[in-house]
């Protein structure tokens, strides 16, 4: 349960950020992506059974046109990829300025006086564990929360 409080928190700091709607236009990008996946999937199978069909006579190869469903594949394939692109630029974007934001949030708290005082005793460790944790956070939106929509994706 306190993993999931945890959680929470973290998924609150992504989606009250000001690079919302960049975020949701990753996971949008991402859902495009699955879905011109799928079309390809059954298009590119639909026009090999067809074009099987089609050779078992003579007359059915004549009149079977190649060049629709062709294009069709294409026309899928490109969209697929350029999704893709254009989600994995566009989450990432959004997932470095969200870090960025929260580092500028940390240190700037980091230099009250009462939090400088207590670095200064132990200051690379206190330091380091503070930035680590914010190391931590790019891979939630990126691995945690745009993946249900990545998962016919070839793999990255």
């Amino acid at each position: 349960m306190k993993a999931w409080n945890a959680l929470r928190t973290i998924v609150q700091l992504f989606a009250q950020s000001p690079y919302r709607r960049r975020m949701l236009l990753g996971s949008l990008l991402a859902a495009i992506t699955v879905c011109a996946g799928m079309a390809l999937l059954g298009l590119s199978g639909w026009f090999l059974t067809a074009a099987y069909v089609a050779g078992l006579s003579t007359a059915t190869a004549v009149v079977f046109d190649v060049f629709a469903p062709g294009a069709g594949v294409r026309f899928f394939s490109m969209l697929r990829t350029g999704a893709r692109y254009s989600d994995r630029v566009v989450t990432h974007d959004a997932t470095l300025r969200v870090l960025a934001a929260l580092r500028v949030q940390l240190f700037s708290r980091l230099a009250a006086a009462d939090t400088a005082l207590a670095l200064r005793q132990r200051p690379a460790r206190l330091l380091h564990r503070l930035t680590a944790d914010i190391d931590a956070l790019d891979a939630v939106y990126l691995r945690l929360l745009t993946p249900p929509y990545r998962c016919s994706s070839a793999p990255a």
